[in-house]
């Protein structure tokens, strides 16, 4: 029997309103944690910064890190930045997250600018993606010194040391600290962990800021964000940036021009921080997928996941998919090993960081070198 009209209304109107509701008393529960986390955060950090390697080395340390967990741009700041520098003077250390020399607390050059030594599995996959797509040494360390000390017996013509993620590490001395934020939504609501994603809130420790998303926001939002963060920073320097449309590669490597895919349905795979921001990137060559999977950020890829997005391809007859480039280095195995017998044509979306006003190059190259 069907229920009356008015029933499914209610129904409709009620179910918004219990789950606002359930948020609202989840959140209240939050906040004493969100304090015990700050205060353990403060003693941690107090005690990193104590023990902390203040000897310096031949080359300069500049850090790329955020206030967040996750999704403020860093894989592609962090490639900009090493072609601003020059990548024969750069190598990026990093953490090297879901790699087995990660989880061995080992250190491992991933790549020499030439030729990569290392698999997804012993790295990770950002710093496979970066071997792979720039002509700078990668290093994977999960203690940044170990990393740097690695750099200054194997590489001594290295002038620029860029260290991924590491605004809230100590263990080495920095001679820059950038921090990423994202312009549209910059403390995100404003609370720690785990009642919000801000790891911490002092930009105090930043020598300058670099916001990504900046396209996102109008000039008016900017201009108040920038009065803000100028304050809170004693009026450091800020650089506005966006992510770009580098193009869409099949097989990340044959580049095909957007116009190829009109009047054809694609799935968007992605498993990175946030997976919103590569429908954001499509829009811009208005690009919409038919379907979306998302997966974990830095998620390992099996046959069971291809099957899974095959599914999803067949339920709305799509012909190709469309992934990031952080997802193609897990992808490609399983994907290349099917050959001809592959059901989909995949296409790898590129993107890099573009500063809105280009004369701010020359000011932001100053400060890495000064």
């Amino acid at each position: 029997m069907q229920k009356p009209k008015s029933t499914n209304l209610f129904l409709n109107n009620l179910y918004p309103l219990a789950k606002k509701f359930c948020e609202r008393v989840l959140f209240f529960v939050l906040i004493p944690l969100e304090y015990l986390y700050r205060l353990i955060f403060f003693i941690d950090q107090a005690w990193k910064k104590y023990r902390g390697n203040k000897t310096g080395y031949r080359f300069k340390i500049i850090s790329v890190g955020n206030l967040t967990v996750g999704g403020t741009g860093k894989s592609v700041v962090v490639p900009f930045l090493v072609k601003l520098l020059s990548e024969d003077r750069c190598v990026i250390v990093m953490r090297g997250y879901g790699g087995s020399q990660e989880r061995a607390g080992k250190q491992i050059l991933v790549g020499d600018g030439n030729q990569l030594f290392c698999s997804v599995s012993v790295a990770g996959d950002e710093a496979v993606m970066h071997a792979t797509q720039l002509t700078c040494p990668v290093v994977v360390s999960a203690q940044r010194v170990h990393g740097c000390v690695l750099v200054r017996d194997l590489l001594p013509h290295i002038k620029y040391v860029i260290l991924d993620d590491a605004y809230q590490h100590h263990s080495v001395k920095k001679d820059i600290d950038i921090v990423l934020l994202d312009a549209r939504k910059p403390f995100d609501n404003g609370h720690c962990l785990p009642a919000g994603r801000l790891r911490e809130k002092d930009l105090s420790r930043a020598s300058f800021i670099m916001m990504t998303h900046s396209d996102q926001i109008t000039q008016q939002q900017r201009d108040a964000l920038q009065a803000k963060l100028q304050k809170q920073t004693d009026n450091k320097p800020i650089f506005w940036g966006k992510h770009a449309i580098d193009g869409l590669y099949r097989n990340n490597e044959e580049l095909v021009s957007p116009e190829f895919f009109v009047g054809k349905k694609f799935v968007m795979v992605a498993g990175i921080g946030t997976p919103t921001n590569v429908e954001q990137s499509l829009k811009k060559i208005n690009l919409a997928a038919s379907a979306v999977c998302v997966f974990p950020n830095h998620a390992p890829y099996r046959e069971r996941d291809l099957e899974t997005i095959y599914e999803q391809a067949q339920a709305v007859g799509a012909e190709a998919v469309i992934t990031t480039t952080k997802d193609w280095v897990k992808l490609a195995p399983l994907v290349l090993a099917q050959g001809l017998h592959a059901p989909l044509r995949w296409y790898v979306l590129h993107v890099r960081y573009k500063l809105l006003n280009e004369q701010a190059r020359e000011q932001l190259v100053l400060l890495c070198e000064q």
